[in-house]
């Protein structure tokens, strides 16, 4: 099967938008402190499809990374490393500096404790928790290059092992998380199945019967995500995987009518996860009425204002931002995708 042409394919974009949508109710949720078990069917229905923002965005990596042309060590790490850590490095002070001044740390009360604890805040995760994806996906990023080198030597048979057996050790964490073997497996263990698992389907996965198989997946998955209450934590991954695959088995080089928005969410969606969480905080602080018991209704919904109201935002940010003519480097360090070339 011959990999398919590299240019841009808006079946990406549709993705990603979703994905970041996904990601900012999610938190928008959690951080109103509905994402509980008390709320029953309502909960796990929510968990099954907003927790597979992350590993939308993990899997389009490996499939965009892993499938790429081989370059240069250099030249990678230079293009593609440098995009996420450049970002992440600014924000992450503008969000250490937002949270210093709103006295949001118990150890940083003086500026001397604002520049002492910056790089071991900033290493710890402890400037924002959320930022975990950061972390994760720039470790992934580390040894990107080693294992698409290492790919191109696999066959489909090899790679059918390599994704049933990842499989196999994710079940067996759910089911027997005391296996001494699997025990100490790292918590990035997931995620590099995951990142795989989009280079698998891009390079492999053609046909309009699988796309219907995708769907079906989609369904099924969560389904059983729901009826577990959301406690095998592989389920939800293979949603994701699923969801990815019906998206990108029937390439889009062209923009589908209506997807205006979503593609604007795409170019937009690393700065937006970079910053949304103060803004929800902000909304948070302004609003001050999520916690009404007596209102179920209104405090099931408000959330999702919230992230609408997050994206918002962010969106009329991010257009300013473009239309003060900054130069395309500036708009990278920032976060914000330039406009994908034509044809």
């Amino acid at each position: 099967m011959q990999p398919i042409q590299r240019q841009h394919l808006f079946n990406y974009d549709l993705l990603r938008g979703i994905a970041i949508i996904l990601v900012a109710v999610q938190h928008a949720w959690s951080m109103s402190e509905l994402d509980v078990d008390e709320w029953g069917l309502l909960c796990y229905g929510y968990r099954t499809f907003v927790n597979c923002g992350v590993p939308l965005f993990v899997i389009m990596s490996g499939a965009l990374l892993l499938d790429a042309p081989i370059r240069p060590m250099e030249e990678f790490f230079k293009r593609r490393f440098t995009r996420i850590l450049y970002p992440f490095l600014l924000w992450a002070l503008v969000v250490y500096l937002i949270s210093f001044l709103s006295h949001r740390y118990d150890e940083v009360l003086t500026w001397k404790d604002f520049f002492v604890n910056l790089v071991p805040y900033l290493l710890s995760n402890k400037i924002n928790d959320f930022h975990w994806f950061v972390h994760m996906i720039l470790a992934l990023y580390i040894i990107a290059p080693f294992l698409q080198r290492a790919l191109t030597l696999c066959d489909r048979k090899s790679l059918d092992y390599l994704m049933l057996g990842w499989l196999l050790v994710m079940v067996l964490r759910s089911f027997y998380p005391n296996i001494y073997m699997l025990k100490y497996t790292s918590g990035l263990f997931p995620y590099l199945g995951c990142f795989i698992a989009g280079y698998y389907i891009r390079h492999y996965c053609y046909g309009r019967l699988l796309r219907w198989a995708s769907l079906s997946g989609v369904i099924l998955f969560g389904i059983l995500d729901i009826v577990t209450e959301t406690r095998l934590s592989y389920v939800e991954l293979l949603m994701a995987i699923s969801m990815f695959a019906f998206f990108s088995v029937r390439p889009m080089n062209r923009q589908p009518a209506g997807s205006t928005l979503l593609v604007l969410l795409s170019r937009y969606s690393y700065m937006i996860y970079l910053i949304h969480i103060p803004i929800i905080r902000a909304l948070m602080s302004v609003t001050c009425s999520y916690h009404t018991p007596d209102n179920p209704g209104w405090v099931g919904l408000q959330p999702l204002w919230w992230a609408a109201a997050v994206l918002a935002i962010c969106l009329v940010g991010c257009w300013i931002l473009e239309q003060l003519r900054l130069p395309a480097s500036v708009l990278k360090v920032l976060g914000i995708t330039p406009v994908p070339k034509k044809g």
